[in-house]
């Protein structure tokens, strides 16, 4: 989160030099506690607000190379860096489906070319922190897209034709300035030159150029220049000057600037904490929307459209859906629904009218499945085999060590028989709560892999009986209680003293000293119940165990339009 104003500035780069893709190091970083406790919702606000700055592909960071295979996991680690990316993640085989939700994502992210309205021209200023978000920047990305512009570049390249300011990647209606106290008499030229032609830009007046170089003549040359420009403006009483065919602003917001200029906002979501990125694909309109609060969330979301149809692409399903309700005017207004954390994109195809309904369909819960369900722990990382749940509960609050520190994969089976179901009705199965992962079969059918909100499949058309309905969900932990589980066991390695990493002060960590000798040769461990190992120690006896396993509600929801 730290470094987002980092993936904003790269991303401009990209768009205001017409590259197309926007790649980094992704998932590093974490909290101060343990690698082991991240799962694929984990990362997910962090991954969509980065799309939503204009990010398009992810470099995964970490996957450490396993040298002993599939003889102990989770094997090779680093020490206090990164997400554990490999087979011997508990979750490898079900992240499928969170890596596969990156995949679409990318894939229309990197389509056609990114919008925006405003172009703030950030010079480097020696001594700033000049990586992170440049000072005085105050634009509110619920309304309006923009792009920071190296200095470089605008001499190089921006220029003003039919009322937009013209980049190779981007096209641009307001200029804004950060930074802008000090700028070079070249830099301050090409403004004068664009505001002569028409252009609209928004800033305060230079007092001088950088540095001291040819001082004291630059800073003339700058101040007589910015007394044209400028004129009588103050910010206060006077905010603004006509320069040739455009004009120079100080003292009002942007959005202000825009709408005044005919622009209304790219999109409007009522002051909500929705991030938003938008794209053109030939006449495809590709707008991304992530809720980025852990709450559900509503909005009547105002795009500036016209003249064609909404329709909702899920990148977590693959699903692709029109939304029928919508109203046109000069803007288009569309009803839109959020789980916490989810996101996906809004598109707009060229044609008009549709199919009637709902664009969320109201969910109706019909049927809750109650009663024993049969679960099934894997022996080889300790569980008991199969057991019988007489309700769902967490496998921490369990007397059964087998399962109260078991990591990886167990299975919950059930038979039921249905009657409230109608025949033409869109049908979901909910899982209430859960952690952390869950691969859903019905009567033999794969329905999906949940792993975000909303917590459901949907289940197909037929699919459903009204008796004997074989169900089967096979839940996925973190390998967080395992390893805490086995520290109540004798130790059969050698590690170094515990020790921290900036700024992870509260982390203990050791390090493996040398390979142990059970492990060299093949042979059985001394320590007989100890399942896991891992070349660094994050967790111990008197660590907190991690919710796991399916708490429920589960339950089956009619969809009504």
């Amino acid at each position: 989160g730290s470094l987002m104003p980092l993936v904003r500035l790269m991303s401009s780069a990209a768009h205001t030099t017409g590259k197309t893709l926007v790649t980094a190091e992704s998932f590093t970083y974490r909290p101060a506690n343990n690698p082991w406790w991240i799962d694929p919702y984990a990362l997910k606000a962090v991954g969509d607000q980065a799309y939503c700055m204009g990010l398009n592909h992810n470099v995964l960071s970490e996957s450490a190379l396993q040298v002993w295979l599939d003889r102990v996991r989770p094997g090779m680690t680093f020490d206090a860096w990164g997400t554990p990316f490999n087979p011997n993640q508990t979750w490898w085989e079900p992240g499928r489906a969170w890596m596969a939700y990156q995949a679409r994502c990318h894939a229309l992210l990197q389509l056609g070319r990114p919008l925006a309205d405003i172009l703030t021209l950030a010079p480097f200023v020696p001594g700033q922190n000049n990586w992170n978000t440049p000072g005085g920047i105050d634009h509110i990305h619920h309304r309006y897209d923009y792009d920071f512009c190296a200095e470089e570049v605008f001499l190089k390249d921006a220029r003003y034709e039919n009322g937009r300011i013209i980049l190779p990647g981007v096209e641009y209606s307001l200029l804004t300035l950060v930074n802008s106290d000090r700028l070079h008499p070249r830099t301050l030229s090409h403004i004068a030159e664009l505001a002569e032609a028409g252009a609209t830009i928004l800033g305060g007046k230079p007092a001088g150029a950088p540095g001291r170089v040819e001082y004291p003549d630059r800073d003339q040359q700058v101040r007589e220049l910015a007394d044209r420009l400028w004129g009588q403006v103050d910010g206060r009483t006077v905010t603004a000057n006509q320069v040739g065919k455009g004009r120079i602003i100080f003292g009002r917001h942007s959005h202000e600037v825009l709408q005044e200029m005919g622009l209304p906002p790219d999109l409007d979501v009522d002051d909500l904490n929705i991030h938003w990125t938008h794209r053109r694909y030939g006449d495809f309109d590709i707008y991304f929307l992530s809720n980025q609060e852990d709450m559900d969330c509503q909005v009547d979301a105002v795009f500036r459209v016209a003249g064609k149809r909404p329709e909702l692409w899920d990148p977590v399903t693959g699903g692709i859906r029109p939304l029928p309700e919508f109203r046109q005017t000069d803007v288009m207004t569309v009803p839109l629904r959020f789980a916490p954390y989810q996101s996906y994109f809004v598109i707009f195809r060229p044609g008009t009218g549709g199919k009637a309904g709902r664009n969320f369909p109201e969910l109706e819960p019909v049927m809750t499945l109650e009663g024993p369900w049969e679960v099934s722990f894997d022996r080889q990382w300790g569980g008991p085999g199969k057991v019988t749940f007489e309700k769902l509960e967490d496998w921490t609050a369990r007397p059964e060590e087998g399962i109260r520190y078991y990591s990886g994969t167990a299975t919950y089976s059930k038979q039921f028989d249905v009657t409230a179901v109608q025949d033409g009705s869109s049908i979901f199965l909910d899982l209430g709560t859960m952690k952390n992962l869950a691969e859903v079969s019905l009567n033999g059918q794969p329905l999906g892999i949940i792993w975000c909100p909303p917590w459901q499949v949907q289940v197909p058309a037929g699919l459903l009986r009204a008796e004997d309905n074989q169900l089967e969900i096979r839940i996925t932990n973190t390998w967080v209680n395992r390893l805490i589980g086995d520290e109540l066991q004798p130790d059969d390695a050698l590690w170094s003293e515990p020790y921290t990493r900036s700024p992870f002060p509260n982390q203990r960590i050791r390090s493996l000293l040398e390979e142990p000798q059970w492990l060299a040769e093949g042979t059985p461990r001394p320590s007989k119940h100890r399942y896991a190992f891992a070349t660094y120690k994050h967790l111990y006896a008197d660590d907190k165990l991690l919710p796991s396993g399916l708490f429920g509600p589960v339950r089956i929801l009619i969809g009504k339009e």
